[in-house]
C-alpha cells in the first residue's frame, strides 16, 4: 500500500464554493487554499493576531460615546455645512449653514440656496432610487443607485455630477465603508472600492451565492484588521481585504448593528438593544452567548487518483496556547463533493478531541477516496499545524 503524508493548513482562502471542491480546497504547501464550510472564523487568530486561523474574537460592551452614532432612515449625510438625503429618485440638499431649511423656492443666485436634484437620465422616469448618499469631508459628495456611483466635487450649487460607476451600485443606504483612501461599497455582486483618481475596480473574488440576492447591507471598515464586517438580510460576513476571503458570521439578534464608529483604531457597534459593543480579543463570547465555531478542513483526496480508494491512518494536531477544547469529526465519500456532503450533513465516521498546547496523535483508520475534517468549538482557539497521512488501498468500490 502506497502512503503519503500531507500538511493541512488552515484554509486562509476563506469560503469557497464557487469552483470543482477537489480544485479549491485541497491542501498544499505552495498556496493557500479555500474552505466549503466555516462560521464564525477568520484567518487571523485571536491571540497575537497571526495569520495562522482561528476562532473570531468576541463582542464585549463599551460606554457610549459623548457623541451617539446618528441613525437615519433615508440615505443622509452632512457635507459643506449642507443635511443631505435621499426619497426615492430625488436627492435633498439643506441650505448651507442651517441644516433644517429645505425651502427651494428662495433666490436662485444665492450659492448656499437648499437644492433638489436628482442622477442620471434625462427623464425621471429613467432613473433608478438612490440607495445612499456619502461624501468625502468637503471635497467630494456621492450618490448611489444599486447599479451606479456618481460624483459630485465642489458644492451642489455649483459642481456636477460625474458617473464614476456604470455597472455597479450601492445595495442600500449603509453598506459602504471609507478606510481613509479609498470606499468599498457592497453592491449586488460583490464588493468594489473606488478612490478618486484611479477609478472603480472589483476587490472580491468568489462572491459567495448567499450574496447574490441581498437587498441590503450595513458595512463598516476595520483598521485594525484591515477587512469589512458586513451585516446583510442574507447573513454577516468579515471580509478580509488582502486575502480577499469570505468568512461567515453568526450573532445574536440583539447585537447586529445599526450604526457604527471608530474609537482608537477600533471599530465599535450600536447594536439593536441599543449598546455599545466592539470586537475583543480577550472575549471569549459575545457577552452571555457562547460563539460556535466551524471550519472545513478539505476535501483531500486519500488516495493516488479519482479512481483508487484510500484511507486516512494516522493524524497529528496542534492547536495554540492557550485554546480550548476543538472537536475533528472526519467524513468520506467516493468523491469530493459527497465528502463534503456528508460535512453538510453532519454524519462523521469518526471524531477526535483537540486540546490546546499539546500535539495530539490519533490513529482513526478510516476508509474512503476523500476526507473532510471539520474542526468545531465552543471556545476561544487559534490553529497551529496538522499533518495526516493517508494509504492508497486499490481500486475504487
Amino acid at each position: 500500500m502506497r502512503t503519503s503524508t500531507k500538511t493541512l493548513h488552515f484554509p486562509l482562502a476563506g469560503l469557497d464554493r464557487s469552483r470543482s471542491y477537489g480544485v479549491a480546497t485541497e491542501p498544499s504547501e505552495n498556496r493557500v487554499y479555500a474552505t466549503p464550510l466555516a462560521v464564525n472564523v477568520r484567518g487571523t487568530d485571536v491571540f497575537g493576531g497571526r495569520y495562522r486561523g482561528g476562532s473570531r474574537p468576541g463582542l464585549s460592551e463599551i460606554a457610549p460615546p459623548d457623541k451617539p452614532f446618528d441613525v437615519f432612515d433615508k440615505p443622509t449625510t452632512f457635507y459643506r455645512g449642507r443635511k443631505i438625503y435621499a426619497d426615492g429618485k430625488l436627492w435633498y440638499a439643506s441650505r448651507s449653514g442651517d441644516i433644517t431649511d429645505f425651502n427651494v423656492s428662495g433666490d436662485g443666485d444665492d450659492p448656499s440656496r437648499p437644492v433638489i436634484g436628482k442622477v442620471g437620465f434625462a427623464s425621471l422616469n429613467d432613473t433608478e432610487p438612490i440607495t445612499a448618499v456619502f461624501c468625502v469631508a468637503t471635497s467630494a459628495l456621492f450618490v448611489a443607485t444599486r447599479r451606479s456611483v456618481w460624483m459630485c466635487e465642489g458644492d451642489v450649487t455649483t459642481g456636477s455630477f460625474v458617473r464614476v460607476s456604470s455597472y455597479a451600485g450601492v445595495v442600500s443606504k449603509d453598506a459602504w465603508a471609507y478606510d481613509g483612501t479609498a470606499f468599498y461599497f457592497v453592491s449586488t455582486n460583490g464588493i468594489y472600492a473606488f478612490a478618486p483618481g484611479q477609478g472603480v475596480v472589483r476587490v472580491s473574488d468568489n462572491v459567495p451565492e448567499e450574496l447574490s440576492g441581498i437587498t441590503s447591507a450595513f458595512c463598516a471598515y476595520d483598521p485594525e484588521c484591515r477587512a469589512l464586517h458586513i451585516f446583510t438580510n442574507m447573513g454577516d460576513w468579515f471580509y478580509d481585504i488582502a486575502a480577499k476571503a469570505w468568512w461567515p458570521q453568526e450573532f445574536h439578534a440583539d447585537h447586529r448593528p445599526v450604526a457604527h464608529g471608530v474609537l482608537f483604531d477600533k471599530v465599535m457597534f450600536l447594536g439593536k438593544d441599543g449598546r455599545y459593543r466592539y470586537f475583543d480579543k480577550q472575549s471569549v463570547a459575545d457577552g452571555e452567548y457562547s460563539i460556535d465555531t466551524v471550519v472545513a478542513i478539505g476535501p483531500i483526496r486519500a488516495g493516488t487518483s479519482e479512481d483508487v480508494d484510500g484511507m486516512i491512518s494516522k493524524l497529528s494536531a496542534t492547536l495554540a496556547v492557550p485554546s480550548g477544547q476543538v472537536v475533528c469529526d472526519i467524513y468520506v465519500g467516493k468523491s469530493a463533493e459527497e465528502s463534503v456532503a456528508a460535512a453538510l450533513s453532519k454524519r462523521p465516521v469518526a471524531s477526535v478531541e483537540l486540546i490546546g498546547g499539546s500535539t495530539r496523535n490519533f490513529r482513526p483508520r478510516v476508509r474512503g477516496a476523500w476526507v473532510t475534517l471539520v474542526l468545531s468549538s465552543s471556545d476561544s482557539w487559534a490553529f497551529e499545524s496538522m499533518t495526516a497521512e493517508f494509504k492508497s488501498l486499490g481500486g475504487l468500490r
